[in-house]
């Protein structure tokens, strides 16, 4: 005979309310008291009935997967991974196979709901992104998430990876085993997800054609050690690194004397921390300026002649979005940045005619130890925790995110290479849009 919850409930020494909060994960039950029920549970091996759930509540426990995807093994993956949840959340998985391009999508997803009475719905690609499916489950009131949405990312709760990176890792992999000729083969043309892939793919290609080698420069050996093993595996051929301060006229003479007449040079030195004006002396504005003016300024007069005489080069400097959008306590940064900027502007327009171009990349908040940093000092100064402040920082911008490191890559890359000869003189806002600026 199967076993009731009465029968739980008396095994257990708890009343059947009880082994209801416990089988619905609810709250307010001691810990002693749910070993005993969920012992009670496997000794009469106890599986909740469905319709009792139900009657007894306003949920169905049952959630659908919607799909349209002709892959029968990515759907598989998906379905298996889901379904294992909700076994151990005694939940209830309906899949339902639709047309993402149907005119009829909104009603097939609206019938649905009413024959199944669902708590809740899982959109696969391009199910995903139907702007029809998501109208009709938001005027429905029925929780949704979706799998790798190509647009409106901040809509709804979401799951997804990086596919651009995905892509350009396997490609890159292959790359590195002495394949030069590989192809690709594109998905669903409705998947927003394929386009990325495909663009992470023709990224890994466009690296291996450039064939650039590469010296890196830090003042820590150990973590420079580590960045330049890994760019190598990445890319198939060895990184040089010189651990050296340039801020100093050493550090520099070190770093030229790797790779004196480079085709490439890219300026990026560590900010000053941040701080209150009042805090900042002449020492600390000398500082600054050091670093983040004379030191890049000094590196391009040593190099730029070669370049030109060459008649190829490039150039860029790595500043800030505090640029032209000032951040507070980042004064002493913003100031010695912005003199970079303006000193490197007309040097840019003498350069052009030998093939020199010099650019300016003003990074936003990326994800980067430097921004964790900022949003700590921030945290002391207000009285609240930095995850608090990076919330605030991700929901006030555009993208309610912030910048991914490979992102920024992908444009220094871009501009430093021969696609960008005639981008000159220019400082890239990379923000997500946070500027509120129409220049």
């Amino acid at each position: 005979m199967r076993a009731t919850i009465k029968d739980v409930s008396a095994i257990a020494g708890v009343s059947t309310k009880t082994v209801s909060r416990v089988l619905n994960k609810e709250r307010y039950v001691s810990e002693e008291t749910r070993l005993r029920v969920e012992a009670a549970v496997a000794q009469l091996s106890f599986r909740p009935s469905a319709a009792a759930r139900t009657l007894a509540g306003k949920r169905s426990y049952q959630i659908a997967l919607i799909y349209d995807n002709h892959s029968p093994h990515y759907i598989h993956q998906i379905q298996t991974g889901v379904w294992a949840r909700c076994i151990e959340e005694g939940v209830r998985l309906l899949g339902q196979p639709s047309d993402a391009s149907s005119t009829q999508l909104a009603e097939e997803v609206g019938g649905l709901i009413d024959q199944t009475q669902v708590d809740g719905v899982i959109l696969s690609s391009p199910v995903t992104d139907a702007a029809a499916a998501l109208d009709e489950l938001e005027r429905r009131g029925i929780p949704y998430v979706r799998i790798s949405p190509g647009t409106e990312h901040g809509r709804s709760s979401s799951v997804s990876m990086d596919d651009v990176q995905a892509a350009d890792d396997m490609t890159s992999h292959l790359i590195a085993l002495g394949h030069r000729r590989i192809g690709f083969i594109i998905g669903h043309t409705n998947h927003a997800a394929s386009d990325l892939r495909l663009y992470g793919y023709r990224r890994a290609l466009a690296l291996a054609d450039a064939g650039v080698e590469v010296l890196l420069n830090g003042r820590s050996p150990e973590p420079l050690a580590a960045a330049a093993k890994t760019l190598s595996d990445r890319i198939g051929w060895p990184v040089a690194s010189v651990a050296a301060d340039v801020t100093t006229e050493a550090g520099r003479a070190a770093l030229l004397a790797a790779c004196p007449e480079p085709d490439i040079l890219i300026n990026n030195a560590a900010g000053p921390a941040p701080g209150l004006f009042e805090d900042w002396g002449e020492d600390e504005w000398h500082a600054a300026l050091q670093a983040n003016m004379v030191a890049p300024l000094q590196l391009i007069r040593a190099t730029i002649p070669a370049m030109r005489r060459r008649g190829w080069g490039r150039i860029l400097n790595i500043t800030s979005s505090a640029v032209k959008s000032p951040v507070a306590m980042l004064g002493l940064s913003t100031g010695a940045r912005l003199g970079l900027t303006g000193a490197v502007a007309s040097l840019a327009r003498e350069a052009a005619c030998d093939g020199v171009t010099i650019n300016n990349l003003l990074p936003g908040y990326f994800d980067t130890d430097r921004l964790a940093g900022v949003f700590a000092a921030q945290a002391r100064r207000q009285n609240v925790s930095p995850d608090e402040l990076r919330a605030r920082a991700e929901a006030g911008n555009p993208t309610r995110r912030v910048g991914r490191p490979e992102e920024f890559g992908a444009a220094c890359a871009f501009l430093a290479s021969t696609h960008a000869g005639f981008i000159n003189g220019q400082n890239l806002l990379m923000d997500g849009g946070a500027f509120p600026g129409v220049f």
